[in-house]
């Protein structure tokens, strides 16, 4: 059986007047499924094509699969060139401060007037509000909405690693484009779709709300490792590559995954970060690290499990020295190992 797949915005024309990622990234997910995107540029080019350092690859990755088109939206020649384009377009981009695509008569209600199945996708910092005027970037609206606070250790707010919100926000609009598009289906109109970077990073903050609604405080960051299962982070040999990092979200799970890493000595020390003390799963944890020791009989795991302790449990191979991450005195691994073997018989 051969495939005879075909994009499912294949024959949708698309103008894009974007620049960074947020704007982009939409463009580049409505390319993606197989749209045409013309991506209309300054006559010296989109100046992410000129980043170097962090931004290097911003203007290849998030404009593949795209047409471009340089010219001056702002000259009577360049303007008529753009006009006929969006006259001919089933979508457009823009992701301009807010007022700006007005002020060149290119708003909403301007292009409905030159072509009524237009859909208009707006990319903000903000969404109709207080602070709809005001421009906004991926890395405030992450220190805005908590999600810094959430990614950094307590008292050091930290941006996420990849430009998550501009790429959401764009996700956002491209998904409302595609909605839009099958109403126009339906109704012969085009309409306007909005997505801002603020909204975006509240949506993918929303489990943090929520919890926060539910205790009335806020949750600690991630680094803290305050979870409701268990994480198993184990460190690779200085001769190695190595690392790995597993979520374990049952008991027989995670005494499967201790085994596996002390019994083929894959790594020199293994973390257990888990829920804190007073969790009500945390005489479950211990039950389960407990019956851990024997799934690996072939090797002495020495933990720092019983008694009064922190998050976070360190397990090292026979081989090295006994490593312990807790509060209070600590004892010989042989004396833990043992109180183990009678609280658990």
């Amino acid at each position: 059986m051969t495939s005879s797949f075909e994009p499912p915005l294949k024959g949708v024309r698309v103008v894009e007047l974007t620049h960074t990622i947020l704007g982009p990234s939409c463009g580049m997910i409505l390319a993606d499924l197989g749209a045409e995107v013309i991506k209309v540029e300054p006559v010296d080019g989109d100046r992410t094509r000129r980043l170097r350092g962090f931004g290097g690859g911003f203007f290849g990755y998030f404009n593949r699969n795209k047409k471009s088109l340089a010219l001056d939206a702002d000259s009577t020649e360049g303007r008529k060139v753009l006009v006929k384009l969006l006259q001919s377009a089933d979508v457009m981009i823009e992701n301009f401060a807010p007022g700006s695509m007005a002020k060149r008569g290119l708003g909403p209600e301007h292009l409905e007037k030159i072509n009524p199945r237009l859909v208009y996708c707006a990319l903000k910092g903000f969404l109709p509000g207080p602070y709809e005027k005001r421009p906004a970037l991926d890395e405030v609206v992450q220190m805005m909405g908590g999600l810094a606070y959430m990614t950094g250790p307590t008292g050091r707010p930290l941006r996420a690693g990849t430009s998550v919100v501009d790429i959401v926000g764009g996700m956002f609009g491209a998904f409302g484009t595609v909605l839009a598009l099958k109403t126009r289906d339906r109704t012969g109109k085009g309409g306007l779709v909005e997505s801002a970077l603020f909204e975006s990073v509240v949506f993918l903050m929303g489990q943090h709300l929520a919890i926060t609604a539910i205790n009335g405080t806020p949750p600690p960051p991630m680094p803290e490792r305050v979870s409701s299962w268990a994480r198993v982070s184990a460190v690779n040999r200085p001769c190695t590559a190595r690392a790995m990092s597993a979520g374990v979200l049952a008991d027989r799970a995670l005494r499967l995954t201790i085994a596996l890493v002390m019994r083929n000595r894959l790594f020199t020390r293994c973390r257990i970060s888990r829920m804190r003390r007073d969790s009500p799963s945390c005489a479950s944890f211990r039950s389960v690290m407990s019956r851990a020791i024997f799934d690996a009989p072939m090797i002495l795991p020495l933990m720092s499990l019983i008694g009064d302790m922190v998050t976070e449990t360190w397990i090292s191979s026979p081989s090295l020295r006994w490593r312990t991450v807790s509060k209070g005195a600590t004892r010989s691994p042989r004396r833990r190992l043992a109180m183990m073997r009678s609280s658990s018989s």
